[in-house]
């Protein structure tokens, strides 16, 4: 056991068991094939019901796709391969589509000209390259499987939508033929997409375990799909972090809520549909959201995660001394299920770790987000994430979108972070006699500072609303000002709804950047006669 773990973490993993893991994966599988129904909600609330952990199953009615048939062959001769429509794939026209069939690949999409034509993808679809391509001017899309065994890989948007073209698979064989027509010459093709739309009435479990000291906080905890053949080991592996953690509910600080999100249905339905409910008891409760995700490798010696700026810091000086020797952090969410949590103003981490031998790795860090009692949140870290995306910008723009007024917002909000840094150091050291009202001044700043930012630096547009992409950078609504500045205005319409797009964002920047500094200003003054700062 690694010799940096405090006593609540190391009694804490000494209680994980993954045998009982098993047991409760086997219980899941039997669940799932009982009578042909999904009971799995059923299961999981029985199981936390037997350790008296309150725990309640909500419903809710997703949008569910129905793929139907997919004809996909040359122009010039009716004779199609075999071919599956991928789930949340739309519907072509009646009579279905002729267009010339254009080559490229996961890796080259982003750079490749696919503008009304059909591409042909030599790899692995996923909704990330999905909306990549049609986000090219592809029409739409067919991706080459690695064999001739079709496997309907569901590619909605990140917001559970159809995906943003028709889109089908084809086996290796016939993938291979196209190719080799497409390297010889322009390759017009038929293509033809019949599909559906239902609702479904998904079950999401959720369990709630209070903390001593702040009874009505509590961090936020997921795995995605409530099935095993959807969250693997994760489904099972967050009932065992119940287990243990209300063993020890009376030493923690604040509590946490876990939720399994259903399966049958895009990433982000049930936390979209589960933060627009609980909007305001989120925003009051909620100090952080954490999402279990199954690893990308079996036995993979690499703890995959993302983390917000505020958070990163924290969270790999935690897992390293967990004992985490390898850690990948990505550049980007590789998930779209935390981003509604974003909206919300809640620092988010993405764990890929959800599997018996490796969850242990992450209890030290839950422990930590729970018991720590002022905030892990380090503010200055966000403050240098949007100093060199504003750098960024203004580097691609000059002065030709009246951007600059950014960089003066943002050197008074690092150097505001740098202030507050002192002050929360003087808080932590815990020796003064006001140490409990600093600490409160500084938890409830922290979290205003989330609340202001994280909509911004994550999402473009209000925060109420559903972004359209993920991207690895702060103010993704500012990306509205490259196309602007490409335009050659010969139409001037778009060049206008462009250069006001930009606008738009660059003031939601500078409000957000404003009200967090004075934010700062206002918690400063109040913590100085205190004797912090």
């Amino acid at each position: 056991m690694p010799a940096d773990l405090t006593p609540l973490e190391e009694d804490l993993l000494a209680a994980l068991d993954p045998g009982e893991i098993a047991v409760y994966a086997a219980g899941l599988s039997a669940a799932v094939v009982d009578a042909g129904r999904d009971r799995t909600a059923a299961y999981i609330r029985a199981r936390l019901r037997t350790w008296g952990i309150p725990a309640t199953v909500e419903r809710f009615d997703a949008l569910v796709s129905l793929p139907g048939e997919a004809r996909f062959s040359l122009a010039r001769r009716d004779a199609p391969v075999p071919a599956l429509t991928l789930p949340y794939s739309p519907a072509t026209p009646t009579g279905g589509i002729v267009a010339e069939l254009r080559a490229t690949t996961p890796e080259a999409a982003p750079g490749a000209d696919l503008t009304g034509a059909v591409a042909l993808v030599d790899g692995p679809p996923s909704p990330a390259t999905v909306a990549t391509v049609a986000g090219r001017g592809a029409i739409a899309q067919v991706y080459i499987g690695a064999g001739e065994t079709l496997k309907p890989i569901p590619v909605p948007n990140a917001w559970g939508e159809p995906a943003g073209t028709p889109t089908i698979l084809i086996g290796r064989a016939a993938g291979e033929g196209f190719l080799a027509l497409c390297a010889a010459g322009v390759t017009p093709v038929r293509l033809s997409v019949d599909a559906g739309w239902t609702t479904h009435r998904l079950s999401v479990p959720i369990a709630t375990i209070r903390g001593d000291d702040e009874p009505d906080e509590y961090l936020l905890i997921s795995t995605p799909g409530s099935t095993p053949s959807e969250g693997g080991e994760a489904v099972a592996c967050l009932l065992e972090l119940c287990r243990v953690l209300a063993s020890h509910a009376g030493r923690l600080r604040r509590g946490v809520r876990c939720i399994w999100w259903p399966g049958g249905a895009a990433p982000a339905a049930g936390p979209v549909w589960y933060t627009d409910r609980a909007w305001e008891e989120l925003g009051r409760h909620a100090v952080g959201y954490v999402e279990f995700g199954p690893p990308r490798r079996r036995g993979g010696k690499t703890l995959h995660a993302w983390a917000d700026p505020s958070l990163r810091a924290f969270a790999e000086a935690t897992l390293r001394e967990g004992g985490v020797r390898a850690l990948g952090w990505a550049g980007t969410p590789e998930s779209a299920s935390d981003a509604p949590f974003a909206r919300l103003g809640l620092p988010t981490l993405r764990l890929a770790a959800a599997q018996a031998g490796g969850i242990g790795a992450c209890v030290p860090l839950l422990a930590r987000l729970c018991t720590t009692p002022l905030l892990p949140f380090e503010p200055i870290a966000t403050a240098r994430a949007i100093d060199g995306r504003v750098r960024a910008i203004l580097d691609a723009t000059g002065e030709h979108l009246d951007l600059a007024p950014l960089r003066a917002r943002a050197a008074a909000f690092r150097g505001a972070t740098e202030r507050l840094q002192l002050a929360l150091l003087h808080i932590a050291q815990g020796e003064s006699p006001s140490y409990e009202e600093g600490l409160e001044i500084g938890r409830r700043l922290l979290r205003r500072l989330n609340r202001l930012l994280l909509p911004a630096l994550r999402h473009p547009g209000d925060r109420y609303a559903l972004p359209a992409t993920l991207t690895p950078h702060p103010f993704p609504g500012l990306d509205a000002a490259l196309p602007y500045l490409a335009s050659n205005g010969s139409d001037i319409a778009e060049t206008m709804r462009l250069r006001a797009a930009a606008l738009r964002e660059r003031n939601r920047a500078l409000d957000a950047l404003d009200a967090a500094t004075a934010a700062i200003d206002d918690a400063l003054t109040a913590l100085r006669p205190l004797g912090f700062g």
